[in-house]
């Protein structure tokens, strides 16, 4: 089974992405939107 953590790195979930967006840099950030 993956960890909760492996599992935002492929499927992003809307309430993760301020949780992730702690640790991306902005440019992936700004190509999540």
């Amino acid at each position: 089974m993956k960890t909760p953590e492996e599992e935002l790195e492929f499927k992003p979930r809307p309430r993760a992405k301020e949780t992730v967006s702690l640790d991306l840099p902005k440019d992936v950030l700004e190509s999540l939107k």
